[in-house]
């Protein structure tokens, strides 16, 4: 993965957890909202870390497909309620999910 650089600051409000930006050498900012608690940043910066795993922020791809699949929702399973929507607790869970598959 990328160099990733994590900071953490109080946001004007809380309209967003944590957002990401690439930048010109290849490495990453992921700024954490702490108006939330930490639970909340702890999934927020997991969300934010698969977006750059899968590749998002150069992919031409809808912005909610690559919302769904950094929730680790499988878009296959969009759709279909006989199947339940797998979640997936980290980078490498999803990882080794699509491996498996």
């Amino acid at each position: 993965m990328a160099d990733t650089y994590i900071r953490r600051l109080d946001f004007p409000n809380r309209s967003v957890k944590a957002i990401t930006f690439p930048n010109d050498d290849g490495s990453f900012d992921i700024y954490l909202n702490t108006l939330y608690p930490e639970s909340e940043l702890r999934s927020a910066l997991e969300h934010e870390l698969r977006h750059i795993e899968l590749g998002h922020f150069y992919s031409e791809a809808p912005i909610t497909q690559k919302e769904q699949e950094a929730d680790g929702i499988s878009l296959s399973d969009k759709g279909n309620s006989s199947r339940s929507i797998p979640l997936f607790s980290s980078p490498g869970a999803l990882a080794n999910w699509l491996l498996n598959r």
